[in-house]
This record gives C-alpha cells, structure tokens and sequence, in this order.
C-alpha cells in the first residue's frame, strides 16, 4: 500500500541506499503526518523508527552525500514553525542539537551536491508567515549562516537544486505572504549569489516550485493559484535555454508536490509517479 494522500511533504534521494525517503506531511483533512517511507523503484515501504520527528508539513529534507544520512530541518507543527534538525541513517532518526541554527521557519528549500558536500538551506516563512532571505549550510555538526553579496527576494515554496555543470546552486520562484515572487533563477555560488534571467522563456511566477536535479535542472512549477496543472521546464546544463513541457498534476488537490531525482537513471518521483 502506498502512503495516503498528502501535502507539504518532503522527499529526497539517497544515493547509498539507492532509494527515495518520504516524511511526514498533511493529509486531505489536514492532519499532520510524521511516517517515513521508502521507494525502491517498485514498490512503497513503511518504515517504522524507534525515534522521529514530530507530525509536520512545510519542512524540507535532503540528502548528505558527505555523510551518506538524511537531512531535517524545519517545518510547522500543531505548535507552529520549527527550527529543529534531525537526521536519519536509513534506520533511525536522530535529532541533533547544533549551537547555531536558523529560526523557525516552514516552506524552505533544502539540496546538497554530489560529490561530498554538506547541505544548503534557504529562504523558508518564519513564525510571523515572513518570508526570509537567509542561506545556510549545514556541515554535519552546525548551521553556518552564508553572507552573499547579493541576495533574491525573501521567499517561501521555491525550488532549490544543485546544477553540477555549473557548479552552483539554483533557486526559483516562490511566494512572499500571499504574492508570488518575481519569476527570476538565482545561482548561488561560493562568495555570492548570481541573478539570471531568462528572458522570453523563464516560467511565470508560481508557489511551490520543485527543483531537481540529475546534472541538468528540472523545474516542476508546482500549481499555479487557482490552477490544477503544473509546468515541467528544463533547464539544459552548460547551456541556459529553456524547453517547456506540459503535465496535468496527478494530485489534484496539491499545491505542494515534492520530487526527488533517481541520479542513477535520471528519473524524476513524485509520489509514486514516475516521470521520465
């Protein structure tokens, strides 16, 4: 059986275990979930931990390729916004208690890069539905916050990915309170954050944008307000140039549809649909 129908979940690939990690979320009457499930490429599997974080939605996880573990930061409770880590090694969670860390926040974006590195956090809303500007990185002990030269509009429900051809994280789209961002794509890289446009073809600014990556970048757009469809764009590496492609979103209800990327064939998983 697969996990239920949900929103506001996290997902990401775990290249040692060869599998993709799913936590938590909200379910259609909006309750909160905290169940951990695996896709192997066949079939769903419910993992049951001795430890995990509590029921949540909004968070973001991502795969620490330096430390072969998964990584939590955030999200919103039955208590509101969180600024808690936790990682899980394939079979248990375990929180971690760093001397600094980024405040409470829900709806950030979260990727690492492969090879070894630690994990990037940025942007997310805080407690206040704020949206923030801020970029973190985690090293496997502590959250360092990043000071870039210049920064994108604060921003929550964006995409963020690792664009390995570049070298260089990108980020886009989002909201800030209930407008949506301007649609531009930010790559951040080590000493600053560059701006690029893309001009004719950048994709109209969306909440909820899903990035993924395989080398190249996959933009999943998520859905537009007031809209049950999702655009898929690619953004072909080295090259900047976008090719549009059109899908109906499977969940109809979901505004927020995580995707993890399969680096090993290139295949994109969206909740058990498997998008070539």
């Amino acid at each position: 059986r697969p996990p239920r129908t949900r929103s506001g979940h996290a997902m990401a690939f775990d290249k040692a275990r060869n599998v993709v990690w799913l936590f938590g979320g909200a379910d259609k009457n909006g309750d909160l979930l905290a169940d951990t499930w695996s896709w192997d490429g066949g079939k769903w599997v419910k993992h049951r931990p001795a430890n995990s974080p509590a029921a949540r939605q909004g968070h973001a996880i991502a795969y620490d390729t330096a430390r072969n573990e998964i990584v939590l930061f955030g999200g919103r409770t039955k208590k509101g916004a969180q600024n808690d880590t936790w990682v899980w090694d394939g079979s248990d969670w375990t929180p971690r208690k760093p001397d600094r860390k980024p405040s409470a926040r829900a709806f950030h974006a979260m990727a690492t890069k492969d090879p070894a590195c630690g994990v990037i956090l940025f942007g997310g809303a805080s407690i206040d539905r704020k949206g923030s500007d801020e970029t973190w990185y985690w090293d496997g002990e502590s959250w360092i916050l990043i000071h870039v030269n210049t920064t994108p509009q604060p921003r929550s429900g964006h995409g963020l990915a690792y664009d390995r051809d570049r070298g260089a994280w990108v980020a886009f789209g989002g909201q800030l309170g209930s407008s949506l961002v301007t649609p531009l794509t930010f790559e951040l890289e080590p000493s600053s954050i560059m701006e690029v446009v893309f001009h004719d073809d950048t994709p109209q600014a969306v909440a909820d944008d899903i990035l993924t990556s395989n080398g190249a970048i996959v933009l999943n757009e998520g859905v537009t307000i007031g809209s049950r469809t999702f655009n898929t764009w690619h953004v072909a590496a080295p090259k900047s140039k976008l090719n549009a492609l059109i899908a109906n979103d499977p969940v109809v209800h979901a505004q927020f549809v995580p995707r993890a990327v399969d680096t090993n064939d290139g295949s994109s998983l969206a909740m058990g649909v498997n998008l070539v």
